[in-house]
């Protein structure tokens, strides 16, 4: 993925922020009104470049309303201010994982102070530093890590079994080995009445969740 480039004006906000002390790096100024010809850059930028689909679920939305994406900290901007503006740690996605995934660590070394550039640096699926179909493969709704250990991580960081939950019509958090093979089943099933008798158990399996 091509990363975006800086042009002035824009230029001179990102150079003044990374020239900042490190603790004078805040995660808040992301969100201040001079940063926000920043922010549209660099959605603009990665909506066209990611073609309109999320980094992590590969979803297409066909919009170029910003308000339809989420800009995307790959290294959380609260834990790693200083990476806020750094191209190669941004993207887009859509709300739903970016809700999921959150503020939660992608590093090997949660410590890192430099930006790591290798993939190998990162325990999930990096959008600039990966090839996403090398480690996830969709189903329709339902994924599966390519035995990749990446995969597996980003499918639970991110929550992409929410997209098997929701088209077995079922609308509750789900992080138990049971489910993951009843989700399996329902990927090698060959015929409709099967997938309705696997999409079946997974529904009396959720109604045995406690509250």
């Amino acid at each position: 993925m091509q990363a975006v480039a800086y042009v002035e004006p824009i230029k001179a906000i990102v150079d003044a922020f990374n020239s900042l002390p490190f603790d004078n790096k805040k995660a808040s100024y992301w969100s201040e009104d001079e940063t926000k010809a920043v922010r549209d850059v660099i959605k603009d930028h990665y909506i066209e470049e990611q073609d309109f689909r999320c980094c992590y679920c590969r979803r297409q939305v066909l919009s170029k309303n910003k308000g339809d994406w989420q800009g995307d900290h790959i290294i959380a901007r609260d834990s790693h201010a200083q990476f806020m503006f750094e191209p190669q740690n941004l993207a887009i996605c859509c709300r739903g994982c970016n809700g999921v995934k959150s503020n939660k660590n992608v590093l090997k070394n949660p410590k890192r102070k430099t930006f790591p550039i290798n993939s190998s640096d990162y325990l999930i699926v990096h959008p600039h530093f990966d090839d996403y179909d090398e480690h996830i493969r969709w189903f329709g709704q339902v994924c599966a890590p390519r035995s990749s250990s990446k995969g597996a991580e980003t499918i639970e960081l991110c929550g992409l079994m929410r997209f098997a939950a929701d088209y077995a019509g079922l609308d509750t958090d789900v992080n138990d080995r049971r489910f993951d093979e009843l989700v399996g089943k329902l990927m090698t099933t060959n015929t409709k009445l099967e997938g309705n008798a696997v999409l079946a158990g997974l529904k009396v399996y959720i109604d045995n969740l406690p509250n």
